[in-house]
């Protein structure tokens, strides 16, 4: 097959196109009229929306990125002026251990990248911590924890914080600051 492949219904409709498993379980559905795709969901809210099975034995998104100077995943939200660019919501009132949110650096040769860099202008919060709890019984509620291990022996002098704060204030003349958690 040479050149493209459109599908264009007579009339826009919210399932212009689907594929179904052969017992038919919706895999994907297109929406004409609302511009929308859904990925396991036949009535997608949104413009992708992608509805992970809890039996399917596999993760609902993956993004495998080879380029090696380009972003794995943007989100870029110009005209955003209430609301959240990117919201990692865990519902579950499962009491197992689980990480909501896991930034995962392995490799040891990327000993100087860093694993999350949250860059904020003035007058904006760089990192907002809102642990709210109730009802817990006996437990340990931690704000935060932060946990570095050196693995292996290593021939260089390494220099380890648990948390390094600085306070530039060169060229104020008056006003006093505190730094607390060094």
């Amino acid at each position: 097959v040479t050149g493209s492949f459109y599908q264009e219904p007579n009339s826009d409709s919210t399932m212009s196109a689907a594929f179904r498993k052969a017992d038919g379980t919706d895999i994907l559905t297109v929406d004409s009229s609302n511009r929308r795709v859904g990925v396991g969901d036949n009535t997608p809210d949104h413009i992708l929306d992608v509805y992970g099975h809890s039996d399917s034995g596999a993760k609902t998104l993956y993004v495998h990125h080879t380029e090696d100077n380009q972003d794995a995943a943007f989100i870029y939200a110009p005209n955003l002026t209430t609301g959240d660019a990117l919201v990692v919501s865990d519902p579950s009132t499962s009491t197992g251990t689980r990480d909501t949110c896991k930034i995962w650096q392995n490799a040891e040769e990327a000993i100087n990248a860093t694993a999350l860099l949250i860059q904020s202008y003035v007058g904006h919060t760089g990192v907002t911590l809102d642990k709210n709890y109730s009802n817990t019984g006996t437990s340990t509620t931690v704000g935060h924890q932060i946990d570095f291990d050196k693995t292996g022996a290593s021939t260089s002098n390494n220099v380890m914080y648990g948390q390094y704060i600085t306070v530039d204030n060169t060229t104020a003349t008056a006003g006093t600051n505190t730094a607390y958690g060094q």
